[in-house]
């Protein structure tokens, strides 16, 4: 027998939307953790543009140029010339979400601070810290992270494709 009235009922209706808010819920969380990769992402590239800028401002103005750790997420560029003298310096910080951290040997994970500088030679850009790996991890959730690597004494910065 048919109804005299089409439509749903209120049981249908809650079932529908039980359904759309557990999909919103999970989208919602692969989005987060997409903006975090991404964000992960973002820090990595500045570090790496800024060891990369050191190592061509020592290549092509046959100057010394060196990045220096001076906080847990702090490290800044400065470029002299023959002279000694300082004529470019700027400070970069990674956002208070991210962490940053260095090995030399593969085992122990240590802060940049404790790294110090990271210097470039001129002419050829020759570096003190061939094969240092750095990582930079989300502080919400450590699995999302990201490493680049300084790849022998030339100096030269890869992004690394495992990251420990």
């Amino acid at each position: 027998m048919a109804r005299g009235r089409g439509g749903y009922t209120f049981v249908e209706l809650l079932v529908v939307i039980a359904i759309l808010a557990v999909l919103f819920a999970m989208g919602l969380n692969t989005y987060r953790k997409a903006r975090w990769r991404a964000q992960v992402r973002d820090g990595l590239m500045t570090l790496s543009a800024t060891l990369r800028e050191a190592r061509s401002t020592a290549q092509r103005f046959n100057v010394s140029a060196r990045v220096r750790f001076t906080g847990p997420r702090t490290f800044s560029l400065e470029v002299k010339d023959r002279l000694g003298h300082t004529y470019r310096s700027y400070r970069r910080e990674l956002p208070a979400y991210l962490e940053l951290d260095y090995t030399k040997n593969g085992v122990t994970w240590r802060s940049p601070p404790a790294l110090g500088v990271v210097s470039y030679s001129a002419p050829f850009g020759e570096t003190n810290a061939s094969s240092t790996l750095f990582r930079v991890r989300h502080s919400r959730d450590r699995r999302i992270a990201a490493c680049l690597r300084i790849v022998g004494v030339t100096g030269k910065v890869v992004l690394a494709r495992a990251c420990p």
